[in-house]
């Protein structure tokens, strides 16, 4: 089926749908859905070439998930899962690459940069505040 009729069928009656109070869009926690959005071009389950932007299990890292139409009878072929663990600008370029070799669309390839740089910024360690550890250390001298 094209992607189109499975969204006509689907797109607004599925397992992954949730609306907040007080905004008029519809949310969608489908995996494959780069922004979060209820859309026909974001979907995960209506299209055929879907790309996933997961963190890593160990929290070090990201996955990037696509599935390709090729080869659909065999669906263990269909997906590809890239694990990314270096620096942000390289885990950026390497998607941009997997983008690119595939010919797949910029405009997701943003939103997938995107999603990445907020997984990869969540799992930076923060460095304590200098001024706080010195009125600690000011503290524990006082005493």
């Amino acid at each position: 089926m094209s992607a189109e009729l499975v969204w006509q069928i689907m797109g607004n009656n599925h397992a992954f749908l949730f609306k907040q109070r007080g905004i008029r869009k519809t949310f969608s926690k489908e995996p494959g859905n780069l922004k979060g959005f209820n859309s026909p071009r974001l979907s995960g389950l209506a299209n055929k070439t879907v790309v996933g932007v997961q963190e890593a299990a160990d929290k070090k890292g990201i996955v990037l998930a696509i599935s390709h139409p090729t080869g659909s009878r065999k669906i263990k072929k269909t997906n590809s899962q890239v694990l990314l663990k270096k620096n942000s600008r390289t885990v950026y370029k390497s998607i941009k690459n997997q983008f690119r070799s595939r010919h797949l669309s910029n405009k997701i390839r943003s939103f997938a940069i995107r999603k990445a740089s907020a997984l990869l910024s969540s799992q930076r360690v923060k460095a304590p505040d200098a001024k706080a550890a010195k009125v600690e250390k000011a503290a524990k001298s006082k005493k």
